[in-house]
């Protein structure tokens, strides 16, 4: 008999009702906190350092008319440069894509920037030569930088007027599917921002994004995040790239490659939680979770620990699972 260790709420009948009383949303909210803080819950962030080209730090170049990246940007470790000033209807943005992005989530975007001078090349309804937004779930999130304004993503009105050759801190708010917020300075500028239908996929972009107005612009911090929850996953086993020890995990098991012993452990049905046989008429001595391995998989563990062929006939046993949590717990 495999007995999987897991525990779900019993439904007695079909309108059943959970009612949250404040005691338990209070309780939630601490729990959350607590998982916050010890790490165990993360945010996907994208931050932008300055010792480098963001080309170096994953991002595409992009560039509509063949210019080179260092013809228009530069890096001295506390700033990147932008100049598309003499180039001609030649826009040039970086683009980041991934699964830094996650089209069920609130996300932040926080730059401090300025545009110190901008010459119109090409369409005089694109009036800005810098700018930011998110593509997500089809619909895109930002704002453009002129000298004097700011602008939604099409410039096709003015959302404030402002002296943008100084730096400011701008912030982008959005909940894919709902809307947007826009803050400059700490300030709310744009609440509940519809954004506007486009057709490419989900990436964060900046740069000269229209190319028909040229800029002189300066960027001092760039963060994107969203979450908590939004994870980089690349294996799909449930834990985030930046805490997983074993990548390229494979769920469901291969193993065990004759039974699932008592007090073994494999996840047989790749949900995250091991599956055990317990012993005749008791419940299962230990539970344990991809989360606490680590990401690991019994297969992987029985390779790290260089466990002998018993492990994989009939599963991890409890020493060894828990040999493991502590190994990478002492990291």
């Amino acid at each position: 008999m495999i007995v999987t260790a897991k525990v779900e709420a019993p439904t007695p009948c079909a309108d059943q009702r959970f009612r949250l009383t404040v005691s338990t949303l209070l309780l939630l909210i601490f729990l959350v906190s607590m998982l916050l803080s010890t790490g165990q819950v993360s945010a996907a962030t994208a931050t932008l350092a300055f010792n480098s080209l963001p080309s170096a730090q994953g991002w595409t170049y992009l560039a509509y008319g063949g210019v080179a990246e260092t013809t228009v940007f530069s890096v001295d470790g506390t700033t990147l440069h932008q100049n598309t000033i003499g180039l001609g209807n030649r826009g040039s943005e970086y683009r980041l894509s991934g699964c830094v992005l996650n089209p069920a989530l609130p996300f932040t975007l926080d730059i401090r920037a300025r545009v110190l001078t901008e010459v119109v090349v090409g369409n005089p309804n694109d009036l800005y030569g810098f700018g930011f937004h998110v593509d997500i779930g089809g619909e895109r999130y930002g704002i453009g930088l002129s000298t004097g304004a700011i602008y939604p993503p099409h410039a096709d009105e003015v959302l404030l007027s402002i002296d943008n050759t100084q730096f400011h801190n701008f912030r982008v708010e959005g909940v894919p599917g709902l809307g947007y917020s826009v803050f400059v300075d700490n300030v709310l500028i744009v609440s509940n921002r519809t954004p506007d239908t486009v057709g490419t996929s989900d990436h964060i972009a900046f740069g000269d994004v229209t190319g028909d107005t040229a800029a002189e612009a300066e960027i001092t911090r760039f963060v994107f995040t969203q979450g908590p929850g939004s994870l980089c996953d690349e294996d799909n086993d449930g834990v985030d790239d930046a805490h997983d020890v074993c990548p390229e995990t494979v769920l469901p098991e291969r193993i065990p490659t004759v039974r699932l012993g008592v007090n073994r452990f494999i996840d047989v049905d790749g949900d995250g939680i091991f599956d055990t046989t317990p012993p005749p008429g008791k419940v299962p001595q230990r539970t344990f979770t991809l989360q606490e391995t680590g990401g690991c998989s019994c297969e992987q563990i029985i390779v790290a620990l260089e466990l002998g062929e018993g492990h994989m006939k009939f599963g991890c046993s409890i020493s060894a699972m828990e040999e493991w949590i502590r190994e990478i717990n002492s990291r």
